[in-house]
């Protein structure tokens, strides 16, 4: 019988690096100092708090891609991202960028991820 041969994706490696590659990209929009951000993106929102969206579709992501790199349960992940969450806010906060700490921010952040392993369950 001939051996089958691993597909780019099914390597833990590659996932994990997919992961921290995506991780810092949600790192460097999430702290972005506002003038950068006002200037290239929020220009182009079609309303008011569609920058909430964009949360909940980086988390979700952002959960996908944890899910596939790591071997934990659920609830680890969604405090683990969570947690990221958090930071990205408290940072934002504290670096004087022009950026606030913001609980809608967070709430999407947690909406995002947990839309992931929602969807992911009712899939299963």
């Amino acid at each position: 019988m001939q051996k089958r041969t691993k597909t780019w994706w099914e390597s833990k490696t590659t996932r994990k690096y997919f992961f921290y590659f995506y991780l810092s990209l949600v790192l460097f929009t999430t702290l972005l100092p506002s003038k950068e951000l006002k200037q290239s993106f929020t220009d182009g929102f079609i309303f008011n708090g569609a920058d909430k969206i964009v949360h909940v579709l980086l988390f979700f992501f952002l959960a996908f891609f944890y899910d596939e790199a790591f071997e934990q349960k659920i609830s680890s992940k969604t405090i683990v991202l969570i947690m990221i969450g958090l930071c990205t806010e408290v940072l934002q906060e504290k670096l004087n960028w022009g950026r606030s700490f913001e609980w809608n921010d967070l709430l999407a952040d947690v909406l995002g991820a947990l839309s992931y392993f929602f969807i992911k369950k009712i899939k299963a």
